[in-house]
C-alpha cells in the first residue's frame, strides 16, 4: 500500500529530477551564450572558474548532449507520475504544437 510518506517522497524525487533538468538547461544556455553574458556584464571570475570545471565534465561538449541529458531527467520524472486523461485534447492541437516546434527548430540556425 502507498502511504502518504511514500507518495510525498516520490513527489520530492520527481521535483528533484525536474530541477536537475532545468539546471542542466540553464548551464547549457550560459555556456552556449557566454559571449552575450560577457557583453552584458553578467560574468564573474568565480562563475567563470566554476563553469570551466563543469564544462570539463564532457556533458556540455556538444549541443545535443545537455539537451538529451535534460530530456532523460524529464522522462525519469514522468515515470513516477500518474497521468490524467484529458478528454478535451484534440489531434489538431497536438499537430499544431508539433509543427510549431519543428518550425522553430528549422528556422533558428545552429551556430557553427
Amino acid at each position: 500500500m502507498n502511504t502518504g510518506e511514500d507518495t510525498q517522497g516520490l513527489r520530492k524525487i520527481m521535483d528533484l529530477t525536474r530541477l536537475i533538468s532545468i539546471t542542466i538547461l540553464v548551464l547549457h544556455i550560459y555556456l552556449a551564450c557566454y559571449r552575450a553574458f560577457e557583453y552584458w556584464g553578467f560574468t564573474a571570475s568565480l562563475t567563470d572558474r566554476l563553469m570551466g570545471n563543469i564544462a570539463k565534465t564532457g556533458l556540455f561538449s556538444g549541443l545535443l548532449k545537455p539537451k538529451l541529458a535534460a530530456l532523460v531527467c524529464l522522462i525519469i520524472s514522468l515515470i513516477g507520475l500518474k497521468g490524467k486523461k484529458d478528454q478535451k485534447i484534440q489531434k489538431k492541437s497536438i499537430i499544431a504544437c508539433l509543427l510549431c516546434g519543428l518550425l522553430c527548430n528549422s528556422v533558428i540556425p545552429l551556430p557553427p
